[in-house]
């Protein structure tokens, strides 16, 4: 199971998922990014509230996936 592979020295971690989601549970993310912060790694969940496995057209989802990327691979 990847969460139980969660280190500090893991990649900045975004995960978007529907609280709606009949395909995969909406606990997973949130159990995955819990533990990815306890052990001190760059995790970000995004929500989409009512929404279920699909976030094509969602633009909100859009522009969250967008800010992570830039903040994250913006040159030093």
């Amino acid at each position: 199971s990847t969460i139980d592979l969660a280190t500090r020295a893991a990649a900045p971690t975004l995960c978007i998922h529907g609280d709606k989601d009949s395909k995969i549970p909406y606990t997973q993310s949130v159990r995955l990014v819990e533990r990815l912060r306890a052990v001190g790694a760059d995790a970000t969940l995004y929500t989409g509230q009512g929404i279920g496995h699909s976030f094509k057209g969602v633009r909100e989802a859009e522009e969250v996936l967008i800010a992570f990327f830039v903040t994250r691979l913006k040159k030093s």
